[in-house]
C-alpha cells in the first residue's frame, strides 16, 4: 500500500512532469502553427479558443466542492455518500454543459462578428471550429465527476499522467494535421477526441481504484 507521503511525492512529481512537458511542447508548437497558418489565421484560433474558456467560469466552484465532500467522505470510506454526490454532481454537470453549448451556439449566431475577421472563409472556418469547441467545454463539464475527479480522491498523479499522454499525442496530431494542410476545425476536433478519449480512460482508471464506485440517477 502506497503511504500518504509516498503518495504526496508521486502528486508532486507527476504534477511537476506534467507542467514542464506542456510547456516543452508548446515552447515549439506555437512558432509552428504561427508560421503554417499564417498571423490572421492563428489569431482567430487564438481568439475562439480564448473566449471558449470563459464558458468554464460557468463551473461556479462545483469543482472545489466536489473534490471536498469526496475527500471528507473518503477519508471515512463511506462510498455510498461518494455515489451519491458523484451522481448528483454528474447531473449539475450535465444541465451545466449542455447549457454551455446552448450559449456558445447563440454567441456564434449573433456575436462572432464582432471580432471583425478579415474574409469570410476565416469567419465561417472561425464559427465551425468554435462550434466543435463549444462541444468540447460541453463534455469536459460532463465528464468532470467520473472522469476527471481524480483530485479528490488524492491521485493527482493519475490526472496528471493523463494530461501529459492527452498533450503529447494531442500535439503530435496536430502539428501531422497542420503539416498536411488542415484547417482550425481539425485542430477543434482533435483537442474534441482526444479530451474525450482521455476521459473515458480517466473514468476507468478510477472505476479499477474504486471498484465500489457506482453510476445512478
Amino acid at each position: 500500500m502506497t503511504t500518504l507521503s509516498q503518495q504526496f511525492m508521486k502528486n508532486i512529481f507527476t504534477s511537476s512532469t506534467a507542467f514542464g512537458i506542456r510547456i516543452l511542447l508548446n515552447f515549439f508548437f506555437i512558432p509552428y502553427i504561427t508560421f503554417m497558418y499564417g498571423g490572421a489565421r492563428y489569431g482567430v484560433w487564438v481568439i475562439i479558443f480564448q473566449t471558449i474558456t470563459y464558458f468554464t467560469l460557468f463551473d461556479f466552484g462545483l469543482n472545489s466542492a466536489l473534490t471536498k465532500y469526496i475527500s471528507k467522505y473518503l477519508s471515512k470510506r463511506d462510498f455510498k455518500k461518494i455515489n451519491n454526490t458523484l451522481s448528483t454532481a454528474n447531473l449539475l454537470y450535465f444541465v451545466i454543459g449542455t447549457l454551455v453549448f446552448i450559449l456558445a451556439y447563440i454567441f456564434i449566431q449573433f456575436f462572432f462578428d464582432y471580432f471583425k475577421i478579415e474574409t469570410d472563409a476565416l469567419i465561417s472556418e472561425g464559427k465551425n471550429a468554435l462550434t466543435i469547441l463549444g462541444l468540447f467545454i460541453a463534455v469536459q463539464f460532463y465528464s468532470i465527476a467520473f472522469g476527471n475527479s481524480h483530485a479528490a480522491f488524492q491521485r493527482h498523479d493519475i490526472i496528471k499522467t493523463l494530461h501529459a499522454i492527452e498533450e503529447i499525442i494531442r500535439i503530435s496530431v496536430m502539428a501531422l494535421l497542420i503539416k498536411n494542410g488542415y484547417g482550425l476545425v481539425a485542430l477543434a476536433t482533435t483537442l474534441l477526441i482526444t479530451s474525450t478519449l482521455r476521459s473515458i480512460a480517466g473514468a476507468i482508471w478510477l472505476k479499477k481504484l474504486f471498484p465500489e464506485l457506482t453510476f445512478s440517477l
